[in-house]
């Protein structure tokens, strides 16, 4: 079983009102603790994905970087992969 630790936060009415009514809905399983989770879960992907699309735009800007790759790309023979 998952540890569940209380915790209370100040939130505007309208957020409040917007769980209870995902909740009604069955949203998430139907609780506003599942409603709160699924927010954050997906909150936090979004965030962890731009920091990962940074990472890998400066990697694009590192010669180092794509000179690995390159050589990476040309030792593999693409073609030949199983489709």
């Amino acid at each position: 079983m998952t540890l569940k630790i209380k915790r209370t936060y100040n939130l505007h009415t309208a957020t409040v009102e917007r769980v209870r009514a995902l909740a009604a809905q069955g949203e998430a399983g139907g609780s506003q603790d599942a409603v709160v989770e699924a927010a954050i879960d997906q909150f936090y992907r979004q965030v962890r994905d731009r920091e990962e699309a940074l990472q890998w735009a400066a990697a694009a800007r590192d010669p180092e970087f794509t000179a690995e790759a390159d050589a990476l790309a040309t030792a593999f023979d693409t073609t030949a992969w199983p489709k």
